[in-house]
């Protein structure tokens, strides 16, 4: 199965088929943009990967309660709130899905981060964001 990756609000991970700009949309919930770019090791190889966000995600949520996916802001030093899409650069203007052993790999890679940064790095993330957004 082509697939996508999703790190959900609450840290969970999970997968999702990927059949397109649909997929990347309904994973984050809205409007798609590029949080980030990181590196991983994919089968004894550097793959790129592009984290998604919802672009529209701070206004749809303006003086509400809100919390930072610590776990996806970890990955690229950079503040990221709501769901977000993991899949692999390509090679022209689209996207490549994972593999099934591809995303086995990275999930597991991931649930491993989340579980020794989660006392740390990720705690003070949402010590330091979470809040009230007011814009």
């Amino acid at each position: 199965m082509n697939s996508i990756i999703i790190i959900h609000n609450d840290e969970k991970i999970s997968r999702a088929e990927y059949n397109g700009l649909e997929s990347l949309q309904k994973g984050v919930g809205g409007y798609i943009e590029v949080g980030g770019v990181r590196s991983f090791k994919l089968g004894g190889r550097e793959v790129r990967v592009i984290l998604y966000c919802d672009e529209e995600y701070l206004l749809k949520n303006d003086g509400k309660q809100v919390k930072i996916n610590a776990l996806a802001s970890s990955l690229v030093n950079n503040p990221i709130y709501g769901n977000v899409v993991l899949i692999k650069e390509g090679t022209g203007e689209e996207e490549d899905p994972f593999d099934d052993k591809e995303c086995d790999e990275l999930i597991n890679q991931l649930k491993a981060y989340r579980k020794e940064n989660w006392a740390g790095e990720l705690y003070k993330l949402h010590k330091r964001y979470d809040g009230v957004i007011k814009l």
